[in-house]
């Protein structure tokens, strides 16, 4: 991501190693999205101060959990912000579209079988 232009990368993982195992791959900070609320730190707030209110550009959803990371991404989103849905889940995921329209912003889904199938051919 740093490649393609990102100023900060910040990651959200419960898992120890995979919080270390972002920091080796480049993110600015890894934070525990449970630890997070445990100390009362609202995720969404935090992603806007470390982004000196701009909000972020790009979110890659991969942890499948959109029942809990689409209400953060809703309130931090940046001006043309997009959100790339990598992350399979079960069941709907309640969007608020308003955050979306008012930032023009997108969400476009990304499956990694796709990406293997085409190679195939």
């Amino acid at each position: 991501m740093r490649a393609c232009g990102a100023a900060k990368l910040f990651a959200f993982e419960t898992a120890p190693e995979r919080r270390e195992l972002a920091k080796d791959m480049g993110a600015d900070n890894a934070y525990d999205p449970t630890a997070l609320a445990e100390d009362g730190v609202d995720a969404a707030d935090l992603l806007m101060h470390e982004t000196s209110g701009r909000g972020i550009s790009l979110f890659a959803e991969c942890a499948g959990a959109t029942q809990t990371t689409y209400p953060v991404m809703e309130r931090c989103l940046a001006i043309n912000g997009k959100t790339v849905q990598i992350g399979h889940t079960i069941g709907r995921t309640p969007i608020d579209l308003y955050p979306y329209q008012f930032n023009a912003a997108s969400i476009t889904g990304l499956t990694a079988s796709l990406a293997s199938a085409s190679t195939l051919t």
